[in-house]
């Protein structure tokens, strides 16, 4: 810029005469500042990963799904907790055979009683606890929360938050075993 600072332009233009021999003779064209807009890629992009680097940073594994049940995205808690990075979650669907998902207290675990369904159906989901096998055989309780945010383009996502109780409740039954005997 004249004044001495840089700025972002858009340029576009065509031909609009030719030689004999085919080279360009004239050409049409405008320069758009999009320096405005350039700037407020920056702010998103800066805003989007700050939220990232919250998310990842929560205690609670976070999980967010669409319309479809499919995986957008999850936090590093949940990766933990799912025994599976990122990539290998990403696209998979809420109730994907491989993980295995049954009751507490062992069996089958109804889809309409999983968290991603069960927000579907009547608006949240709230201390959903259920089992699941990593690709390895282990089993990890967990207790989930959904709910369904509608965008601005009135596409439906849920948000699921879980985390691991396997813990907690062998604790408890410990206690409850000492408190019998």
């Amino acid at each position: 810029h004249v004044q001495g600072h840089w700025v972002w332009i858009l340029s576009r233009s065509r031909i609009v005469q030719r030689a004999a021999d085919g080279a360009p003779v004239t050409l049409a064209g405008v320069h758009i500042d999009i320096s405005d807009r350039k700037r407020l890629e920056e702010e998103i992009r800066s805003s989007r990963a700050y939220l990232s680097e919250v998310m990842d940073t929560s205690i609670a594994a976070l999980a967010v799904m669409d319309e479809d049940g499919r995986i957008l995205y999850v936090n590093l808690e949940a990766e933990r907790i799912l025994g599976l990075s990122r990539a290998e979650v990403r696209g998979r669907v809420y109730n994907d055979p491989s993980w295995r998902i049954e009751r507490l207290a062992g069996g089958p675990l109804p889809d309409e009683d999983l968290p991603y369904r069960r927000a579907i159906a009547s608006g949240s989901a709230r201390d959903v606890r259920f089992a699941i096998h990593w690709p390895d055989g282990t089993r990890r309780e967990l207790s989930a929360n959904a709910v369904p945010l509608t965008l601005p383009n009135g596409a439906v996502q849920v948000v699921v938050s879980f985390s691991d109780i396997t813990d907690q409740l062998a604790a408890t039954h410990r206690l409850e075993e000492a408190r019998a005997k």
